[in-house]
Parts: C-alpha cells; structure tokens; sequence
C-alpha cells in the first residue's frame, strides 16, 4: 500500500476488508487509509510512535503512551505501524 489515497488499489481495499472480517466499507477503509497519511508525515509507508501520538485523542489521554508502546512493540518492526495493522487493531477494538 502506497503513501497517498490514490496509492490504494482495490485489491488493498478488498485486502483490509478481507483482514478485518468486513468490518469496515470500502468507503471507511479509504477514509482511514487518508488519515493514516496524514499522519504518516515523511511519507515511509508507516506511522512511528511520535506520529500515533499526535492523534489529539491519544495525546490528552495520560494513558495513552503506555497504550501506544505496548501496542506499536506488537507489529512485525517494532515502534512502526503499518495502515494494515492499524486496520485490525481497529477491528479488534483496541484503538
């Protein structure tokens, strides 16, 4: 998956419904992926730790920095979040 809306193909689309058991529409899977690149800031295909905590929702919540390290030490690269992971993190209802 690329780093700009227009980088997500229908077969990431189908991809991520596919991963999160059709949790999410394509419509909320393209809205996502455009906010994930927002905040994936220099545009390496992945958000780091500082980037997740720049989401006004976790940075005012005093808990949210234990949250995010046990969460981001969870993907393949630790301390790196792919817009895949964040997805079925989302559908397990952890975020």
């Amino acid at each position: 998956m690329g780093n700009a809306s227009s980088m997500l193909t229908q077969y990431d689309i189908e991809e991520v419904q596919e991963h999160c058991n059709y949790l999410f529409s394509q419509q909320e899977i393209v809205s996502l992926y455009e906010r994930f690149c927002q905040l994936d800031r220099s545009a390496k295909g992945f958000i780091s730790e500082d980037e997740f905590l720049s989401i006004p929702e976790f940075s005012l919540n005093p808990l949210s920095k234990v949250r995010s390290v046990s969460f981001l030490l969870a993907p393949p690269v630790s301390s790196r979040i792919c817009f895949l992971w964040l997805c079925l993190h989302l559908k397990k209802g952890m975020l």
